[in-house]
Order: structure tokens, then C-alpha cells, then sequence
């Protein structure tokens, strides 16, 4: 009886014996029976400021976040991947990978667009959205960001 089939109570029963498991596959399933964690494949997040950025932009990043809510933050995070997004299609210049980003002039790209897109947003989130980049501008000032 193979590994599955000896765990399986209803095996050797009225039901039909289990077709033989992969190997890869039954390790999976012990490590998940084990400690609840297992890997699959290989994951690509993606965070922002990135770990290449700038020190002043980190340490911009980091006041907001002593100062905003984890939502807001999340909410300014997404405003940046949309940035890196519709960036990357218009203008392979969006790499805020790069040391040498200058943080501040996309800021204020991201804040003018935002004023041209404004009677397509809610008020509401137009008016959360602005005061997150006025702030993050001002916070990258204060931290010397280019």
C-alpha cells in the first residue's frame, strides 16, 4: 500500500485504491501535514520604495509611515505601481530601482496628473490621493531626495 493510501482511512474499503502520488508531490503534502509551509515556485512582489531606491527616499517613506495609516500607506503604494505601470508603457524613464530616480520630479508628474484626471475620480479619494503625494513630496524635500 503506498504512503497515501496507508493515511487514507477510506482506502481498502469500498473504494477504489488511490492511484500512485509523485514523489514531489507527496513531499509536499508531508511538509504541508508537518508545519503548514511549503513552497511554491518562486514569488515576485513587488514593494515600494524598492531596496535599491535612495536612502532619502527611504527615510521619506519611513516618516509617512509614522505618520499615516497602514491603508493610507498601502493606498500611496498603489498610486506608485500604477506610476511604475502606465510609466513603463509611456516612458521607460519610471525605474524607481534606480539610485539615481529623482523621486520628487515624479511626485510632481504623479500630482499634476492627478489634477488633469481630477473630474474622473470621486472627491473623496481625489482629495485623499493629493494629500498623500503633497505630503510624500514634502517628506522626500525634507530627506534631500532628488
Amino acid at each position: 500500500m503506498d504512503a497515501i493510501n496507508a493515511r487514507n482511512p477510506l482506502a481498502g474499503g469500498i473504494f477504489e485504491p488511490m492511484a500512485p502520488v509523485d514523489e514531489d508531490l507527496q513531499q509536499t503534502v508531508d511538509e504541508i501535514r508537518d508545519d503548514s509551509l511549503f513552497e511554491v515556485g518562486t514569488v515576485h512582489a513587488w514593494s515600494f520604495p524598492p531596496q535599491q531606491a535612495e536612502a532619502a527616499a527611504h527615510q521619506a517613506w519611513e516618516r509617512m509611515a509614522s505618520v499615516f495609516t497602514d491603508t493610507e500607506m498601502k493606498m500611496l503604494e498603489g498610486l506608485f505601481y500604477a506610476s511604475a505601470i502606465n510609466g513603463t508603457e509611456r516612458d521607460a524613464s519610471v525605474d524607481f530601482s534606480n539610485p539615481e530616480f529623482a523621486y520628487r520630479a515624479h511626485v510632481t508628474r504623479m500630482r499634476r496628473e492627478l489634477e488633469n484626471t481630477r473630474s474622473q475620480i470621486k472627491p473623496g479619494d481625489y482629495i485623499q490621493r493629493h494629500m498623500l503625494l503633497e505630503a510624500f513630496e514634502a517628506a522626500l524635500g525634507e530627506a534631500g531626495a532628488n
